[in-house]
């Protein structure tokens, strides 16, 4: 499955809308206690592919494009308009929200050190 095209239908691709209507894409594979697997910049949700499989085994495993990357809408606004942490952060919770997540784990590719952190004082 590693070797799979990023819109194969078996990555488990699914839609959410995240804050201010913007829709988001995600990949989620497996069951379990949630994982929060999330890129860094530039990238998306298929750069997970190694690690998706192998922990979709043991969890539910979830990696959201962020907006404006991936199969995400990319609006078109400034960043400091369209793309703060603090807006990256709230389509994170409402992505978890849509999927009924009250509480999951998570990992970045750090490209932002301060979008964990606004995430965890947020969520």
């Amino acid at each position: 499955m590693l070797d799979r095209l990023p819109d194969d239908p078996a990555w488990g691709h699914g839609r959410v809308a995240g804050s201010g209507g913007v829709s988001l894409h995600y990949l989620r594979l497996g069951q379990g206690e949630p994982i929060l697997l999330l890129h860094g910049w530039p990238g998306f949700s298929y750069d997970w592919r190694r690690v998706l499989v192998p922990l979709s085994g043991i969890a539910d495993v979830i990696a959201p494009d962020f907006r404006g990357f991936g199969g995400s809408d990319k609006p078109d606004l400034p960043p400091a308009q369209g793309y703060t942490r603090e807006i990256l952060a709230e389509d994170l919770i409402a992505l978890l929200d849509a999927l009924g997540i009250h509480q999951a784990a998570a990992t970045i590719q750090v490209s932002s050190p301060r979008l964990p952190r606004r995430f965890h004082d947020t969520y």
